[in-house]
């Protein structure tokens, strides 16, 4: 199974960040790790942050939500779908999405704006299909244009709740696919997880 037939039947994927416990009871930050559900609540893949050691440690106490990554993408048996590379950043994120041959997939560009959170969501081909524009008191709400303005997605962020978001740091994002084709798909899901390093990365330190 690749990537395109994971997600082709799928409609809606829920995306929930998990923290092991040496993490929450030393309120340490490690390499991101999210669980995948679908509309039934099924277990149906992980995204998982490669990098271990004292280097992986540092990037992150440092460089935070900045920190160059790879996320790979695994179905339930452990076969990798995809990966999602991100370098180093100073402003706006770029995150490429690649096969397991290298290929692109997508791209997924963040850019300027005053009032709005902007993303351009860029196909294999390097063809712009659609853009994220959302204001910036909107917190949690990540609506998905196409190129003539005509809403066809949408990314939620979804809260577990204060006590469990003081305690364990856990978020839930909720991807709604609309009307996007099979393989925009696969950039609309890796854009939920640029906007959680971009946006969220650091909210255990605001609660």
């Amino acid at each position: 199974m690749d990537a395109h037939q994971f997600l082709e039947s799928k409609t809606h994927i829920f995306i929930k960040q998990t923290k092991e416990w040496t993490e929450i009871l030393l309120n340490l930050e490690n390499k991101n790790r999210y669980s995948l559900k679908d509309k039934q609540g099924n277990n149906i893949g992980l995204f998982y942050e490669k990098g271990d050691g004292i280097f992986q440690w540092i990037k992150i106490t440092i460089l935070r939500s900045h920190r160059p990554f790879i996320v790979e993408l695994l179905d339930p048996e452990g076969n990798i779908l995809l990966s999602l590379h991100r370098k180093f950043f100073w402003l706006f994120s770029n995150l490429q999405i690649r096969d397991n041959n290298g290929n692109s997939l997508g791209q997924v560009h963040r850019r300027f704006g005053f009032i709005h959170k902007k993303y351009d969501l860029v196909d294999m081909n390097g063809r712009t299909f659609a853009r994220i524009k959302s204001a910036i008191w909107r917190l949690w709400t990540f609506k998905i244009y196409d190129l003539s303005g005509n809403e066809v997605a949408e990314i939620s962020k979804k809260w577990g709740g204060v006590l469990s978001e003081a305690f364990t740091d856990s978020d839930q994002f909720g991807v709604s696919f609309g009307s996007v084709e099979t393989t925009q798909k696969i950039v609309l899901l890796a854009a939920a997880i640029s906007i959680d390093f971009d946006f969220f990365e650091d909210n255990s330190q605001k609660h």
